[in-house]
C-alpha cells in the first residue's frame, strides 16, 4: 500500500487517486533507474517534479529495512520520552477529536511490518504519520528531501464571498504579478502549457473562478489537503492554508504565501487541471499546468556525492557534548548553520538571545522567506522594526501593530519597538488597537507576555512570571539529568536546557541551578497510559529583561481587537489566548469556509527543542553511555518535538493545545479586503466598534 504522500501538499484523496497513482509510478520514473538521476539537477535551478522524484528515488544510505528499524528506534524513543504532548494527542478531547487522534505506538508498529521500496518511500511514510499530529512543532524531516527543492505553480487560490455571502474560489487576483516577480524565469513554461488561444495569455486567468480540479468539485481537494497538511489542531484553519495569504516579514515588507494548493515542499504532483470561468466571461475552460521544482538547497555533482553531501548525518545532527570540546559552546545556540533555524517559522535569531529566552515557534519545511507584495498602497508605518509595524488609519483614533513574528534579529530592539510604537500611537490619539497576527508563526514566549503586559498595563494577568503554566516530561533520564545538573554541578556554565537557573515554580518562586524539580514527578493517566511529568511550572519572563514596562495600561481590553486568518502559533497562539480568555480581548478571523468553526490561533506548544538539542543535554550530562540515552540518527534527519507543553485557562489542569480558541467574530473576505491588510483593518474597525 502506497503511502499518504502529503508532507504539507495535498494529495487530493479520492480526487487525485487515479492521477496520483499514475504520477508517483510512471515508466519514466522506472527508466531514470538505468541513468544517474541526480547528476543532471546538480546544474540546475529549476526541474521537473517528475526528475526530482527520480534521484530522490535513487538514493540508498543502508539496506532498507535496517535504516527503517533504525530510523523508527530514534524516532519513537525519543517521543516516548520527551515529547510532552505524545499521549494527549492519541485522542483528543473536543472540540478537537475529530482532528488529533493518532496512537503513535500502533502506527510505529505498522511501519516496522511495511516493506519500503526506497528510502523515500519510508520517509513519505513517517513525515506524513508525525504531521498527522496536527501540531506546530512536532515534525520529522529529512534533509535528504526537505528544503532542497520547492514545487510551484502560478495560480494561487483565494476564497472569497460576493455581496450576497455566495462563497466562491478564485485563482488571485493579483496572481500573474507575483509569479511573474517571483518566478521570471519560469513563466513562459507555464505560457506555453497553456491550451490553443490561452497560450501566452496567463495573465487573463486572474480573478478567474476555479469551477473544479482535476474534474472534481475543488472543496475535495481543499478538504483533503487540510486531513493531510498538519501544522494545526483547527480543521478551518487547515483549510485556510490551501489559499494564499499576506502577513510582515523580518525585512519590513508585506509577504504573500502562495498557499498549499500553489506551493508544496515535495515532488507529489506533477501537474494540476482546473477548469475556470475567466473574469467577463461566461465560458468554462480547461487547463493544466505543470508543477515546477524550484531549488533552494544543496551542492552536489552526482548520485554518489548527492547522497554524501544531503542524506548523510552532520555535526548538528546528533547533538554534542558541550563540555568536551570548547569549541562547540555556541552549538546549541541559533547560530546560521543550524539546521533547525531555517525551518522555523521566525526571523534569523541572535545566537545569544535564542540561549537566553525560550522559543515556542511553527517548525515547517516551507521557506520563511516569501515573496514581497510590493503592490499594496499603504502610507509607510509610524514604527517599524523587523516584522512589527505600527499604523494609524485615516479615522485618527484607530492604530494598527501589524506583528509577522514574536521574535527578530535582536531581541531587545524587538521588546523597545513595541513599547515606544504602543506609546507613539497614543501620542498621536490613538484610542482603540487593531493586532494583525496574519501567519505569525510564534517567537519568543517573553516577548508575547512582554506585548500582553505593556498593552494591558499590571493585573492579575500580566503580573504572572509567563502568559501559561507548563509541564514537562519526567521520564528516568530526564530525572538523571536534573539531578546531575543539581545535585553534582553537572553544568558549571549554566548552558543547558534542564538547568533550573531560568525556570519558576507555578507559584512564582525561582529556582536555581541546584534546584531538582524532577525528584518528585507526578502521574497522570492519558489515553490508558501513565505518564509522568514534572510539577507544575510557572515563568521565566518577570523580572523583565533589559527594560521595565509602563505603570498604567495602554488599552482598555475591549478597545482592542485581535486579527488575523488562525495561522497563530507558538508564542502568537499563547499572546491571542491569554488576552482572549483572561482579559476578554475580542478575536477576529478574516476568511474560511461558511459553517466550518474557525479558531483564531493554532497550537500553543509551549517550548520547543529538537532531538540534536535533547541529545546535547544527555551528553553534556555525561550520560551518553547510559542505556536510557537516545541513539543516533544515522541519516539527516530532524525530530522536532513540544519540550514544555503549556497548560490551559479555562481548564488550567490539561494543555491548552486541546482547547476550544473559537473566534469571536468572522468575516468572510472579499476581493476588496483578500490579500489587501488596510482594507481588512478599516473593515475590522467597522465591524468592532
Amino acid at each position: 500500500m502506497w503511502p499518504n504522500l502529503s508532507l504539507r501538499g495535498w494529495a487530493f484523496c479520492g480526487a487525485l487517486s487515479a492521477a496520483l497513482g499514475a504520477t508517483v509510478d510512471t515508466r519514466q520514473d522506472r527508466a531514470s533507474e538505468t541513468r544517474d538521476p541526480c547528476e543532471p539537477l546538480a546544474r540546475v535551478q529549476w526541474t521537473s517534479p517528475q526528475e526530482l522524484r527520480a534521484c530522490f528515488r535513487a538514493i540508498q544510505t543502508g539496506p532498507i529495512d535496517k535504516v527503517r528499524d533504525h530510523l523508527l528506534d530514534v524516532v519513537d524513543k525519543t517521543l516516548d520520552q520527551y515529547h510532552t504532548a505524545r499521549y494527549f494527542q492519541k485522542h483528543a478531547p473536543p472540540p478537537f477529536t475529530d482532528d488529533v487522534h493518532v496512537d503513535l505506538d500502533a502506527e510505529f508498529r505498522r511501519m516496522r511490518h511495511t516493506r519500503y521500496r526506497t528510502e523515500f518511500d519510508l520517509h513519505l511514510d513517517l513525515s506524513q504519520t508525525i504531521k498527522g499530529l496536527n501540531h506546530l512543532d512536532t515534525v520529522y524531516f529529512n534533509y535528504c528531501y526537505d528544503q532542497v527543492f520547492m514545487n510551484y505553480i502560478p495560480t494561487p487560490l483565494v476564497l472569497v464571498a460576493d455581496n450576497r455571502g455566495k462563497e466562491r474560489m478564485y485563482i488571485a487576483p493579483n496572481a500573474f504579478e507575483i509569479a511573474s516577480s517571483e518566478f521570471p524565469d519560469q513563466i513562459d513554461v507555464w505560457q506555453n502549457a497553456l491550451p490553443g488561444k490561452l497560450k501566452g495569455q496567463l495573465q487573463s486567468l486572474d480573478g478567474a473562478e476555479v469551477l473544479e480540479i482535476n474534474d472534481r468539485d475543488p472543496w475535495l481537494a481543499v478538504n483533503a489537503n487540510a486531513r493531510r497538511s498538519g501544522r494545526y489542531q483547527g480543521f478551518g484553519t487547515r483549510q485556510m492554508a490551501f489559499f494564499a495569504s499576506y502577513g510582515t516579514n523580518d525585512a519590513g515588507s508585506w509577504s504573500y504565501d502562495f498557499g498549499d494548493f500553489a506551493s508544496m515542499p515535495g515532488p507529489y504532483e506533477d501537474s494540476v487541471s482546473l477548469t475556470i470561468r475567466r473574469v467577463n466571461s461566461s465560458k468554462a475552460e480547461t487547463i493544466t499546468l505543470p508543477y515546477r521544482s524550484r531549488r533552494y538547497n544543496g551542492v552536489w555533482y552526482d548520485k554518489d556525492s548527492y547522497r554524501e553531501n544531503m542524506c548523510l548525518p552532520n555535526v548538528f545532527t546528533n547533538g554534542e557534548d558541550l563540555y568536551q570540546f570548547p569549541f562547540a559552546s555556541n552549538s546549541n545556540a541559533s547560530t546560521p548553520d543550524k539546521p533547525i533555524n531555517s525551518l522555523q517559522q521566525q526571523p534569523p535569531l541572535d545566537p545569544e538571545d535564542r540561549k537566553h529566552h525560550a522559543v515556542s515557534v511553527l517548525v515547517d519545511a516551507a521557506p520563511y522567506s516569501l515573496p514581497s507584495l510590493e503592490a499594496l498602497s499603504i502610507s509607510p508605518p509610524i514604527l517599524q522594526y523587523s516584522s512589527a509595524r505600527f499604523y494609524m488609519l485615516t479615522d485618527g483614533k484607530t492604530a494598527v501593530l501589524s506583528l509577522g513574528a514574536f521574535s527578530a534579529r535582536s531581541y531587545i530592539s524587538l521588546q523597545a519597538t513595541l513599547a515606544d510604537g504602543i506609546q507613539k500611537v497614543k501620542d498621536l490619539g490613538a484610542k482603540r488597537l487593531i493586532i494583525d497576527v496574519s501567519n505569525n508563526e510564534g517567537g519568543y514566549v517573553c516577548i508575547a507576555h512582554w506585548l500582553h503586559r505593556i498593552l494591558l498595563g499590571p493585573r492579575p494577568s500580566t503580573n504572572r512570571g509567563i502568559s501559561l503554566d507548563s509541564i514537562l516530561r519526567a521520564n528516568p533520564m530526564a530525572q538523571r539529568i536534573v539531578k546531575v545538573i543539581a545535585e553534582d554541578g553537572g553544568d558549571p556554565d549554566k548552558t543547558l536546557i534542564y538547568n533550573g537557573h531560568e525556570m519558576a515554580w507555578a507559584n512564582g518562586t525561582w529556582m536555581d541551578e541546584t534546584t531538582n524539580y524532577l525528584k518528585k514527578p507526578e502521574k497522570r493517566y492519558i489515553n490508558g497510559k501513565v505518564v509522568e511529568f514534572s510539577p507544575r511550572l510557572g515563568g521565566q519572563c518577570v523580572p523583565w529583561a533589559y527594560r521595565e514596562p509602563p505603570e498604567t495600561a495602554a488599552f482598555k481590553p475591549r478597545d482592542i481587537v485581535i486579527v488575523g486568518n488562525g495561522r497563530c502559533s507558538g508564542a502568537c497562539a499563547m499572546f491571542s489566548t491569554a488576552m482572549s480568555k483572561r482579559d476578554g480581548v475580542r478575536t477576529v478571523v478574516m476568511g474560511g469556509k461558511k459553517g466550518v468553526p474557525q479558531q483564531y490561533a493554532g497550537s500553543v506548544g509551549g517550548v520547543t527543542m529538537d532531538f540534536a538539542e535533547m541529545r546535547t543535554e544527555i551528553l553534556s550530562t555525561g550520560l551518553g553511555e547510559s542505556p536510557l540515552a537516545l541513539p543516533m540518527f544515522e541519516t539527516a534527519s530532524l525530530l522536532s518535538f513540544t519540550w514544555k507543553l503549556s497548560l490551559g485557562i479555562k481548564n488550567p489542569n490539561e494543555p491548552e493545545d486541546y482547547q476550544s480558541r473559537a473566534a469571536d467574530i468572522t468575516v468572510p473576505l472579499t476581493m476588496e479586503t483578500v490579500n489587501n491588510p488596510p482594507e481588512v483593518w478599516r473593515q475590522v474597525a467597522k465591524i468592532a466598534w
